[in-house]
């Protein structure tokens, strides 16, 4: 069986959950309600868990619950325990607009503090799902910023954008090659 984990990012606690910094969630919390996929608190991970069977491949999907910047430290018990042929870590990003989603493979952390510790415990090689949250006001630092609901406006394009995302999982899940992808919608 091919293991393939699929990784959203966020901060756990209610206060959190419309921060623009927990895209990551909102889009597997969407993904895995079209699916009747429950969740598990999984404390041996610290992270939230749930998995699905497709053919020959076992989709893992988790949630870590150390807060965004200690990302790394859940995504490595993870990593170490079902040995993924793949990952997949979904989450926000300042340096493209609201709209925008990329899908690459490797690179730098971009400033952001959780992929940063992610690729501090495991290295570079893994599949980024980056979801745009720009532009950052000038007037506003970038950890307070991401800790801010998205506003009204915003909120009427979540849906469209969360939709987009969860057909780039899709087809994530589905591909036996991958390749990299910008969308604008």
């Amino acid at each position: 069986m091919e293991n393939i984990l699929i990784i959203g990012l966020g901060n756990p606690s209610e206060k959190y959950s419309q921060n623009r910094h927990n895209f990551g969630f909102m889009v597997l919390n969407q993904f895995t309600q079209n699916q009747n996929l429950k969740w598990n608190e999984n404390k041996k991970f610290l992270s939230s868990i749930g998995e699905l069977k497709i053919g020959e491949r076992k989709i893992i999907f988790a949630k870590p619950q150390t807060f965004m910047n200690a990302s790394g430290t859940a995504t490595k018990k993870l990593v170490n325990f079902y040995k993924p042929k793949l990952i997949l870590v979904i989450y926000d990003d300042l340096n493209l607009k609201l709209g925008q989603i990329r899908l690459r493979n490797g690179g730098e952390s971009g400033g952001h503090n959780g992929i940063k510790d992610i690729i501090e415990k495991l290295g570079q090689d893994f599949w980024r799902l980056k979801l745009g949250i720009g532009p950052q006001p000038e007037n506003l630092a970038a950890e307070n910023f991401v800790l801010q609901n998205f506003d009204k406006d915003e909120e009427k394009e979540l849906k469209i954008i969360i939709n987009a995302a969860n057909e780039l999982v899709t087809e994530f899940i589905q591909e036996k090659q991958h390749e990299e992808k910008t969308i604008t919608l």
